[in-house]
């Protein structure tokens, strides 16, 4: 296959996938604030959040949600559509990687303020170090390990639709707030 049919055949799926993922939104409680084509506002919006040094929890989690949680809901939802998941079944991925973004976060926080450069592979305490409001100076060492394990519960919780065939997802929901590095 040349390059340009190639270029042509990943053109076609991207629309394919994004008019089926305008379809889900339209089905969920709370649709996304933004269409999935166009993120380069949402990530504007995140450099001048960073750069500006948020330091309120919501300014946290929204700069998480434009990040981290952007690229993992990506990826699951994306999974259940190529796979041909039913919109339950996608709606299911899309509460579970909410919870997992918003998990894996905290836990990235609890390891920079805790973690030791060797296990990290990067100097630990760049947070701190740079003024950078984080989810364990905002809210407590305890309440940030606290939080975490209860938005893997909830994620966990949310893959019920999808029975036994979630087992590799919950392991993965668990392996964010249980790794080292």
């Amino acid at each position: 296959m040349d390059i340009e049919l190639a270029k042509q055949t990943l053109l076609a799926r991207r629309a394919e996938l994004t008019a089926h993922l305008h379809e889900v939104e339209d089905q969920l409680d709370e649709p996304p604030s933004k269409d999935w084509e166009d993120r380069s506002a949402e990530r504007q919006g995140d450099e001048v959040l960073e750069a500006l040094g948020a330091q309120e929890l919501a300014e946290v989690r929204q700069m998480q949600a434009m990040k981290t949680g952007a690229l993992i809901r990506f990826a699951a939802v994306a999974g259940g559509i190529h796979g041909g998941a039913s919109a339950e079944l996608e709606a299911a991925l899309v509460d579970y990687s909410r919870d997992l973004g918003l998990a894996f976060q905290i836990a990235d926080d609890l390891l920079d303020y805790g973690g030791d450069a060797q296990s990290l592979g990067k100097p630990a305490g760049q947070d701190a170090a740079r003024g950078k409001g984080s989810f364990v100076t905002l809210m407590g060492l305890d309440a940030a390990r606290q939080t975490a394990a209860e938005l893997i519960a909830g994620a966990e919780a949310a893959l019920a639709p999808w029975g036994e065939a979630a087992g590799d997802l919950q392991a993965i929901a668990r392996f964010a707030i249980e790794r080292r590095s």
